[in-house]
């Protein structure tokens, strides 16, 4: 999840958030979005943070030290001031706990796609549903997959949970358009398209004229999940 003051939401995802501001906002400003009289600066943002224990744990330390010590290797900007170290043993696996694999996309001269190569094994053996939900769903390489899929099952259901694409703005647009058509084409009962958002209502006239209003969430969420088997959420988008 990105550490930026746009980024910043609760879980409730509320309309009306006065924390939802750009920094320097004043306090008046900020009891107008809590009384409902003005929208905050900022709206609504979807993601997800994980904290993982366990042996996944050295995992993600020997990642880094490989990255790390090559850029140490290669002379990179700053290297001069660095040290090597040592990744602790890992830990034992926490009773109860669940199977984790930490999964990396690394170019040259790693060459490593785990995130993909999970994401094509988890749907290939989808039975019940496949879920969706990401900044973008534009990803010719998965759709391919998702689409064979769905033929050799009949009961699969597909579910995507997306933002809306600009014509004039995003220059993925073409992309995303092509996917959506392509899976509904194909499978138009067992595709569900949608776009999340935030509800409440307000207080216009006396105590009782109300009026609702709608803000549209920004999804930056990165999530996949198979049957209830498998889960994956990270920082790689469903993009080629």
């Amino acid at each position: 999840m990105n550490l930026h003051e746009t980024d910043w939401d609760t879980s409730e995802h509320l309309v009306f958030e006065p924390r939802r501001m750009d920094f320097g906002a004043s306090r008046n400003a900020r009891r107008e979005v809590d009384n409902g009289d003005r929208l905050p600066d900022v709206g609504p943002r979807k993601d997800y943070m994980t904290r993982i224990q366990g042996p996944v744990v050295a995992d993600v330390d020997r990642v880094f030290q490989r990255r790390w010590e090559y850029l140490r290797d290669t002379g990179a900007r700053y290297s001069d001031m660095t040290t090597s170290f040592d990744v602790a043993p890992a830990p034992p696996p926490i009773p109860g706990g669940v199977q984790a694999q930490l999964t990396v996309t690394l170019p040259e001269p790693f060459w490593e796609h785990s995130i993909a190569e999970t994401w094509f094994n988890a749907i290939a053996l989808a039975q019940d549903y496949i879920l969706i939900e990401d900044q973008y769903f534009r990803i010719p390489m998965l759709v391919d997959l998702i689409l064979e899929r769905m033929t050799e099952e009949p009961g699969l259901e597909l579910v995507v949970i997306t933002n809306d694409v600009g014509r004039t703005t995003d220059i993925g647009c073409e992309w995303t358009c092509r996917t959506v058509d392509q899976i509904n084409d194909a499978f138009p009962s067992r595709f569900h398209l949608f776009r999340l958002r935030s509800f409440d209502t307000i207080v216009t006239w006396g105590f009782d004229e109300t009026e609702e209003r709608f803000t549209d969430i920004d999804i930056h969420s990165k999530l996949l999940i198979v049957d209830d088997r498998f889960l994956s959420v990270g920082s790689a988008n469903k993009n080629n």
